[in-house]
């Protein structure tokens, strides 16, 4: 960090600029022809130098500024994005380390992200979430013990997230623009499959990620 500051929207910008500016340089050895038609994602781009630093900054401010509960409810919004952020810069990563190195992994590593790991530190920031959203229905002075909680969540994630995004852009430097289209459709077709596991967990309450009918407290 140029200013030394754990987390700085002014920095982080400049290095996302910086990576864009050198995206593209060295080659990559060729993959798979393109389909004639494919989806394309709805919700994710699907380079790591396009996404955009906003969410970070915003989050950032938000939590260190909150107060009330019915500024932890944003904040709690604000998470449930970066959360889904960070799940789309693990798939890009996925991607374009698999094209880079071993083609065929890839399946059988989206699958396993998407459909089995369910011991993820996002899959845990998830669960917490549904157990800490009803503690934040009403309104009031947000409690120290809430406060350090959704702390314990932002400061990771935002880390996490920053060090898998840069990964993905020095990835994303190693492929060769006569490839781009190609490795677009990858990028695309897995986060299609991110889009669609999400409209599913969207609906689920904890007790959907616990497997069990009994209330939790």
């Amino acid at each position: 960090m140029v200013c030394g500051l754990y987390y700085c929207p002014a920095c982080e910008k400049k290095k996302i600029a910086y990576a864009a500016r050198k995206a593209g340089n060295p080659t990559t050895p060729a993959t798979d022809a393109i389909p004639t038609t494919y989806l394309m994602p709805q919700r994710f781009v699907c380079w790591p130098t396009e996404v955009s630093p906003d969410g970070m900054e915003a989050l950032a401010v938000a939590v260190s500024v909150m107060k009330t509960k019915a500024q932890a409810r944003d904040v709690v919004t604000l998470i449930w994005h970066m959360l889904y952020e960070y799940r789309a810069a693990i798939v890009r990563w996925l991607v374009l380390e698999g094209l880079l190195n071993d083609p065929s992994v890839i399946p059988d590593r989206l699958a396993f992200f998407l459909f089995i790991d369910e011991d993820r530190e996002d899959v845990l920031w998830w669960r917490q979430l549904l157990l800490i959203q009803p503690r934040l229905a009403k309104n009031g002075t947000l409690g120290v013990r809430m406060r350090v909680e959704l702390e314990d969540i932002v400061m990771p994630l935002l880390q996490f997230f920053m060090k898998t995004q840069f990964d993905g852009v020095g990835f994303e430097q190693q492929i060769a623009p006569d490839h781009h289209a190609t490795v677009t459709y990858h990028l695309a077709t897995a986060l299609c499959q991110l889009e669609a596991r999400l409209a599913v967990e969207v609906t689920w309450t904890i007790e959907d990620w616990l497997g069990g009918d009994e209330p939790v407290s």
